[in-house]
């Protein structure tokens, strides 16, 4: 099923900075005039270090996608590896989707259009369904054989005990990057800390005596939360098992249908 949209109406800086950055990404071999029939529209998104991110809508194409269901990492597996390292090190590869080049049957896919004409990806672009899936695969790939001293989600993570196998995993790392052809973002790489932010932000301030990506906090009083939670439960067992919608026109309700209330309320009443 083709996908065919027209180019979202967008202002004259708009178009400016369009045609800019169509330019640069011609230059650069990343984009190639397209006849293809497919098209999707095109979106500017402001980025926190002021940047444009040049976007397409891809949400008809990824309607009629088949997905990859290659496996994420979880966020609180990698949390708990991050939290006990003394050292962590996160690199960030320069435009990371951009490094994986398409086949000539996805490049007619991903072809966008705007107010000047058609064009199409040579590489793999941001935005398409399959698109993280295919970099996590990527990055699983490139740091096969590293064990836990390193792991990947957005940015390549890299965590050790002491600062001499910190560098060791680190040129270890770097090899596997080189020998991939791979380039990283330096100004977004962040070496050798003890706490970092994902994503490399400008807004990294050094921790007070604490490792991890998230600050220490008072721990919960576990009698109490659950004494808590049982009640929620109970409480939501009795409204859902109980109360039943009733479209039946409004009444006067008998002496039948008032006992029947009343013995609702007094156990919802019982679950709090």
């Amino acid at each position: 099923m083709l996908t065919q949209v027209q180019p979202y109406r967008v202002s004259p800086q708009a178009k400016t900075a369009i045609e800019r950055e169509i330019q640069d990404m011609f230059h650069i071999g990343v984009i190639r005039p397209s006849g293809s029939a497919w098209a999707s529209p095109v979106v500017l998104v402001p980025k926190p270090d002021e940047e444009i991110h040049f976007c397409v809508d891809y949400r008809k194409l990824n309607a009629v996608t088949r997905p990859d269901n290659y496996p994420m990492p979880r966020t609180d597996e990698l949390l708990e590896k991050l939290g006990r390292a003394q050292f962590i090190s996160t690199l960030d590869l320069t435009k990371g989707y951009w490094q994986i080049p398409l086949d000539e049957s996805a490049k007619e896919r991903s072809a966008f259009t705007i107010h000047v004409g058609l064009y199409e990806f040579n590489v793999l672009p941001f935005g398409l369904r399959n698109a993280p899936a295919t970099f996590q695969r990527l990055v699983d790939g490139l740091l096969a054989g590293l064990g836990d001293d390193a792991v990947a989600y957005l940015d390549v993570a890299i965590f050790s005990d002491s600062w001499a196998e910190h560098l060791e995993h680190l040129q270890k790392v770097f090899e596997c990057i080189r020998e991939a052809g791979l380039t990283v973002k330096a100004k977004k790489c962040q070496i050798g800390l003890n706490r970092v932010t994902p994503g490399g932000s400008r807004n990294y301030q050094p921790p007070t005596g604490q490792s991890g990506w998230y600050p220490k906090v008072a721990c919960p009083k576990v009698k109490e939360t659950s004494s808590i939670l049982l009640r929620l439960g109970r409480l939501l067992q009795a409204i859902c098992t109980t109360i039943q919608p009733d479209r039946r026109p409004t009444h006067r309700p008998n002496q039948k249908e008032t006992a029947k209330c009343r013995s609702v309320d007094r156990r919802v009443s019982a679950g709090l």
